[in-house]
C-alpha cells in the first residue's frame, strides 16, 4: 500500500488528479504518476493538519523545499 499523507491541499489535489489518468506537467509529477500507476497497488491519500509532530513531516517538508529549489530529490 502507497500511503500519502499531506497538509497541502495542493498535493492531495494533484495525486488525485494524477490518478485519475491525466498527464504530469512537472517532473516530480512524473515521479508521483510512476507509483500511482504500478499495477495492483492500493493507494491512500490523505490530508492532515500542519505541524502536529509527526514523525517525518520536517524531513519531508525540507525535501520538498529542497525539490521546488533544485528540481531534484537529495540523493539522486
Amino acid at each position: 500500500m502507497l500511503a500519502i499523507a499531506s497538509d497541502s491541499q495542493a498535493a492531495i489535489t494533484t495525486a488525485h488528479r494524477l490518478s485519475k489518468g491525466e498527464a504530469p506537467r512537472s517532473g516530480i509529477e512524473v515521479r508521483l504518476k510512476n507509483l500511482l500507476m504500478r499495477e495492483g497497488r492500493e493507494i491512500g491519500v490523505l490530508w492532515v493538519r500542519s505541524h502536529i509532530n509527526i514523525p517525518g513531516n520536517e524531513k519531508a517538508d525540507r525535501r520538498a523545499a529542497l525539490e521546488g529549489i533544485q528540481g531534484t530529490r537529495p540523493g539522486d
